[in-house]
Formats: structure tokens, C-alpha cells, sequence
């Protein structure tokens, strides 16, 4: 029989498999997590919600690069770029394709 580590020993506890235990998150746990990210972005000022949507964009750009490079090793920076832009504007028409389709539908 295996010894129990120290409550203190915390890298033992995450290294050691035989004591991991998984226990999916409560639908109460999940709604008070909601709602705490809510109220904290509630409490932002809008030149902060202008930074961190900046940051997401920035981020999705960076891992949407990284993508490409990876799907073409042998990509300059230059064809990178060109990909990327090809992507963002299927991703643009593909996003707008319903928009337009309801105005020509629409009548008076």
C-alpha cells in the first residue's frame, strides 16, 4: 500500500496520478462563476472593455497565424499574411451572408 503525502506536499499531489481526483463542476459552481464574471465586467470602464477586446483580437490573430504557419511550414511572412487576409474575409462574408439575404427579402 502506497503512503499518503503530506496535505502540504502539493507538487506530490499533482505529480502523483494515484490521488487525482476528477469531479465535473456543479451547475451552482458554474452560475456563481457566471455571474462573478458579469458583475467584474460590469465594473469595467469602456476605454477597459476597448483594451481587453483589442488584447482578444490580438491574441486570435497571433493563434490564427500560428495556425497557418504550422499548416504551411514553408510560408514567408509575406504568404502568412495573405492567408490570414483570405481567411478573415471568407470569415467576414461567411458572418454577413445572412444579413443581406433578409433585407433583399424584406417588403414593405
Amino acid at each position: 500500500m502506497s503512503e499518503t503525502p503530506a496535505a502540504d506536499d502539493l507538487t506530490t499531489l499533482e505529480d502523483d496520478s494515484q490521488w487525482a481526483v476528477s469531479c465535473p463542476p456543479s451547475q451552482a459552481l458554474m452560475d456563481d462563476i457566471f455571474r462573478e464574471k458579469i458583475v467584474r465586467a460590469r465594473g469595467l470602464t469602456p476605454d477597459q472593455r476597448l483594451r481587453i477586446g483589442m488584447d482578444l483580437f490580438e491574441t486570435s490573430i497571433g493563434l490564427m497565424k500560428d495556425g497557418i504557419r504550422w499548416q504551411f511550414p514553408g510560408s514567408t511572412a509575406e504568404d502568412v499574411q495573405r492567408i490570414l487576409n483570405e481567411r478573415l474575409e471568407w470569415m467576414r462574408k461567411y458572418e454577413d451572408r445572412d444579413r443581406y439575404s433578409r433585407l433583399e427579402n424584406y417588403s414593405e
